[in-house]
């Protein structure tokens, strides 16, 4: 494939993508590792969506377990509750995506996750670029800095 073939590829892959994401709401989705009621043991974990550029038009979906847990928004944010474990939680824009090769230069990136029965998390989608490619890296901060972003980050209502 030579350059300008391959620069038109990557405009209409971009295209599509913002086209397509920008119909999708954040969103929390059904999945076997929540807890929807309040007398079963789990833990609390708000992830945050960074407010940068980079797909800001894109719901970015976060699959725990391959499945969807939920999609965000640029500078949104939800709150699950969900069974204590260790999960794999991978951010990506779809499961299975993880090549940096050819035209696309984004991948999923994540890694494992454990959860205590009674505490909470707050994670931070955070955007990361290295030689493999780009992506939102899923990395755990602190409740201050969890509350910052609160104050003016939209929540995703269940």
């Amino acid at each position: 494939m030579n350059l300008k073939m391959a620069v038109g590829a990557m405009l209409i892959f971009v295209t599509l993508l913002s086209v397509v994401g920008c119909q999708l709401p954040s969103k929390i989705f059904q999945h076997p590792l929540r807890v929807t009621n309040p007398s079963e043991p789990s833990a609390e974990v708000y992830f945050f969506r960074e407010d940068v550029f980079w797909l800001s038009g894109i719901a970015l979906p976060v699959h725990v377990n391959e499945e969807t847990l939920l999609q965000l928004r640029r500078a949104t944010y939800a709150k699950v509750s969900l069974k204590p474990g260790t999960y794999q939680v991978v951010v990506g824009l779809a499961k299975g995506l993880g090549s940096a090769s050819g035209t696309n230069p984004w991948r999923s990136c994540g890694g494992p996750m454990g959860l205590e029965a009674g505490k909470i998390y707050f994670v931070l989608l955070a955007f990361a670029s290295g030689e493999s490619g780009m992506c939102f890296l899923p990395s755990l901060i602190t409740e201050e800095g969890a509350r910052s972003l609160m104050a003016t980050y939209t929540a995703v209502s269940q």
